[in-house]
């Protein structure tokens, strides 16, 4: 909880640099990509987080605690409402890496292709942009390996969209988010575009 509150902390005073910070990127040497398929599943390797305005509402180990409780419990509701109404996070992030392949076409909806794509995602949730804000941004971590026919590893890239008031993506409430489906998938789309361009980019 220690390493939380002072990452909570870091948004109050908006240090910069928060936003957009690159995984390292890593092919061999000479690989030129002909074609490339995308893997149907998305893993996933952690439930949505959530750190929302209430987080700075009290102060002290008592407010601490019971800021964790509402946040951990907020988060739990939000992942349920995003299944009840087919808010498919991996389903956004893979249709919007294939339509950045198409723009560079390589992308190849067949199974037989000289690449495939795996996409994981390491973190997805919902922050304030900086301890001022009432308003949700997304937080979303992907990685992106491409493998070859015999199942090796030949590239890896990603790219972590972290909270901050130069965030690319537009703030909503949580109200809005719970209320209005469209706007909440658009939200992971403009997140899921900014990560994707960015990793895709570099082939």
């Amino acid at each position: 909880m220690k390493s939380r509150i002072t990452a909570l902390l870091i948004l109050i005073f908006l240090l910069p640099g928060c936003a957009n910070l690159p995984d390292q990127q890593s092919s061999k040497t000479g690989l030129t990509f002909t074609s490339i398929s995308v893997n149907e599943d998305v893993t996933f390797t952690s439930h949505l987080t959530y750190d929302g305005p209430e987080t700075f509402s009290s102060l002290g180990l008592l407010g601490a605690l019971t800021s964790e409780n509402e946040r951990n419990s907020t988060a739990y509701r939000i992942e349920e409402h995003m299944k009840k109404n087919n808010i498919d996070v991996g389903k956004v992030i893979r249709n919007t890496f294939i339509t950045e392949l198409n723009k560079k076409g390589l992308y190849t909806a067949s199974n037989i292709s000289d690449y495939k794509l795996q996409l994981a995602v390491l973190t997805y949730g919902l922050s304030i942009p900086h301890g001022f804000s009432t308003e949700l941004v997304p937080v979303l971590s992907v990685q992106a390996t491409i493998k070859d026919n015999n199942n090796q590893a030949v590239w890896k890239g990603g790219k972590r969209l972290l909270p901050s008031p130069l965030s690319p993506v537009k703030s909503r409430s949580l109200a809005e988010l719970l209320t209005n489906n469209d706007s909440f998938i658009s939200l992971w789309q403009e997140a899921a575009r900014h990560i994707a361009s960015n990793s895709i980019g570099k082939l």
